[in-house]
């Protein structure tokens, strides 16, 4: 586990939104299409996907599944594109399924509180390849660094 600092980037690709346990289904549908248009993103590496989430409140996230990217690159028709915020992200790497990430991002999620720190909204998983097969998988979480200013002072 570390902290890393990153910066800004974009995520181009399918938006799913809803609540964590009806998404499973949605979101493989969402990297097997994205995977599918990888022509039309940034270079897709090895076929990996990156998924970002924003915590919108209220148990509800929208999730973007696609290609890391810059604002330069073109966002093709249908698809999506979102910032991932500069700031302070804790990194975990990940060595499981896609279907039990949600572990990982606890093992943050302790280490977060642990620290004394606050949970920004958003969090990124990169490595997600369109297969059964397990790969390792990025974890990221954003500082909520207003919050945690605020708890210093």
């Amino acid at each position: 586990m570390d902290v890393v600092k990153r910066h800004e980037q974009r995520v181009i690709g399918l938006q799913v939104q809803g609540m964590p346990s009806g998404l499973p289904a949605e979101l493989r549908a969402a990297w097997s299409r994205v995977v599918a248009r990888a022509g039309e993103l940034p270079a897709l590496p090895d076929g990996v996907v990156v998924e970002q989430v924003e915590d919108i409140g209220a148990g509800q996230f929208v999730r973007t599944v696609g290609a890391l990217a810059t604002e330069q690159n073109r966002v093709p028709a249908g698809m999506v594109s979102t910032v991932v915020p500069a700031g302070r992200w804790v990194h975990h790497r990940h060595d499981g399924s896609w279907a039990d990430r949600a572990a990982g991002f606890q093992t943050i999620d302790r280490f977060v509180e642990e620290s004394g720190w606050l949970l920004g909204r958003y969090r990124l998983a990169v490595g997600y390849r369109d297969d059964e097969v397990r790969h390792p998988l990025d974890l990221y979480t954003l500082i909520d660094e207003q919050e945690t200013q605020d708890r210093d002072e």
